[in-house]
């Protein structure tokens, strides 16, 4: 069973100019409170062949892997486009955006049926790609959850689909435990247990006057345990006040 990436944060962007570089943007992202970010290289460089033949095989080449996973609000979602946008000696190389989240990419496995963006953007030479950074977006009803999956090394382009797939795989349909409110919900540090969707969640903090302008996911069990221990749920929804900093 492969361990989910996709979990929730809030990314704060402050212009395309920082995210020259994919080094640059990825510790742009991962720095912001509340992301959800790993570096998987020694992972991907220890598997073994006979754990999973392609993949190995696709990963022989990798010098880098890293993600980091979160919920922006659509204004800093569009900066983000931006900076992938500005990033030097990249070219988008694949783009294929849906409107619904009725069926799931082809390319795709797992059961995540919501993934409505996916770009790649890359470093080519020749039929490799020496780097890539990979946006992917799913609409899981509180916000634009998005994972960028970025890459270094060499590794043929036929091959990449397989990498970013590893990464997506999981045994959590996060809308199907929303829909059943088979969720986690803390705000500000709390636990409630009789609360179970993140509208129910919305609703009784305004009826409670409780204010928060932070919204974090943690997707699967594992991930959710090491951080509640208590709980047997899949999904985390974190709510939480966090004050501005002074310019």
């Amino acid at each position: 069973m492969k361990r989910t990436i996709l979990s929730i944060a809030l990314a704060l962007c402050v212009g395309c100019a920082f995210g020259q570089t994919a080094d640059k943007l990825m510790k742009k992202y991962k720095g912001v409170k509340g992301m959800q970010y790993e570096n998987i290289t020694k992972k991907i460089q220890n598997l073994k062949e006979e754990d999973d033949p392609k993949i190995y095989k696709a990963s022989r080449g990798v010098t880098l892997a890293e993600f980091a996973s979160g919920v922006l609000p659509e204004n800093k979602a569009e900066q983000l486009q931006k900076d992938l946008d500005a990033l030097k000696g990249f070219k988008r190389i694949y783009h294929e955006k849906h409107n619904s989240n009725d069926e799931p990419f082809s390319m795709l496995k797992g059961t995540y049926k919501m993934f409505n963006n996916v770009q790649y953007f890359a470093v080519e030479e020749g039929e490799y790609v020496t780097e890539l950074v990979a946006r992917i977006d799913a609409d899981v009803n509180v916000g634009n959850l998005i994972t960028l999956i970025h890459l270094k090394g060499m590794i043929k382009q036929e091959d990449v689909p397989d990498m970013i797939q590893m990464e997506e795989e999981t045994d959590v349909n996060v809308k199907e435990e929303m829909e059943t409110g088979n969720v986690l919900i803390v705000i500000n540090g709390q636990e409630y247990s009789n609360l179970h969707s993140a509208e129910e969640a919305t609703e009784w903090m305004k009826a409670q006057g409780i204010s928060w302008n932070h919204e974090n996911m943690i997707v699967g069990a594992e991930a959710v345990k090491e951080k509640y221990p208590n709980t047997d749920k899949k999904v985390a929804i974190e709510f939480s006040r966090e004050e501005k900093k002074s310019e």
